[in-house]
């Protein structure tokens, strides 16, 4: 009860008396999550699950998780900012607000009725509640939540290589594939936001910490790793 007390303080301490400015953590958290996008790259070269796209890493829960915190401390950079060079746009009533919500409504205050990547939005946030959130639950009629059978069409998650046998859910999120895709959306997501605002103010609203995101791209993809194991496909 502590922690949720020491919570709902701050909350009330930044919804009574607002920001005096200050940086974010984001640009740390993208960097880290980065080191470990690359380190799960590297594991490829281990004895590991594998296939041309994709290859078991342990390090892809971890680079999720840290991607979504620094999206998630960034669009809180992001609305203080424009709160405080945009006098007209709307004061964010609901700071604990869950983190599709607040970029949802920024988006809608900002003009923008849709947002391309909000689905996948919701699906990176899913992955990460389940890796956070621990808890082990039976399932009726199946084995598995729901919402991975998206992600496993689209060949996000480690697969078996038979049909007499599956990973369990914790081995199918340690996906090099999904890590990726889960990165390079949030950078979608954040330059889908920073596109949405007058230029003038992209400098105020985070303008310069949201290129760190980008550097997502940067990583070898799933559909280039052939070329990083030298052209040797091994499966």
């Amino acid at each position: 009860m502590a922690g949720v007390t020491k919570r709902r303080e701050r909350i009330k301490q930044f919804e009574d008396h607002g920001s005096p400015g200050g940086m974010s953590f984001s640009q740390e958290l993208v960097g880290s999550a980065i080191s470990l996008l690359r380190i799960a790259l590297e594991q490829r070269k281990q004895p590991v699950s594998r296939c041309h796209d994709n290859h078991y890493t342990s390090h892809a829960p971890g680079a999720i998780v840290l991607a979504v915190t620094a999206f998630d401390v960034w669009v809180r950079e992001f609305e203080v900012g424009l709160e405080a060079v945009d006098s007209s746009f709307p004061k964010c009533k609901k700071v604990d607000n869950p983190i599709c919500r607040r970029y949802a409504d920024l988006l809608r205050n900002l003009g923008e009725s849709n947002c391309p990547f909000e689905a996948d939005l919701r699906s990176v946030v899913d992955v990460r509640d389940e890796i956070v959130h621990y808890l082990p639950r039976t399932l009726p009629g199946r084995t598995l939540p729901a919402w991975i059978d998206s992600l496993d069409r689209r060949g996000l998650l480690i697969r078996s290589p038979t049909n007499d046998a599956d990973f369990t859910l914790s081995q199918k999120l340690s996906s090099y594939a999904l890590a990726h895709w889960a990165c390079t959306t949030l950078a979608s997501c954040v330059a889908t936001l920073i596109g949405a605002v007058r230029n003038e103010f992209v400098p105020f609203v985070g303008g310069c910490t949201a290129k760190n995101f980008s550097l997502f791209s940067t990583i070898t993809a799933p559909g280039d790793l052939v070329d990083f194991d030298g052209g040797m496909v091994s499966e």
